[in-house]
């Protein structure tokens, strides 16, 4: 995570968790991007998932 973000991001569960669902607090016009999320899941699972998010602050 970029510096600017430290304490406002966090996981919306408690991890681990099967869900990465994830909040950001105060956004910020700086906030306005493409995120991506990369997770590595157990074999039997899938091995690995990416999820790519544009956001955009007004």
């Amino acid at each position: 995570l970029a510096n600017h973000m430290n304490g406002r991001v966090g996981f919306v569960s408690t991890m681990p968790s099967t869900s990465a669902s994830i909040f950001i607090n105060n956004t910020q016009l700086s906030d306005t991007g493409t995120y991506q999320c990369l997770v590595n899941n157990l074999p039997d699972r899938g091995g690995r998932n990416i999820g790519v998010i544009g956001l955009t602050v007004l």
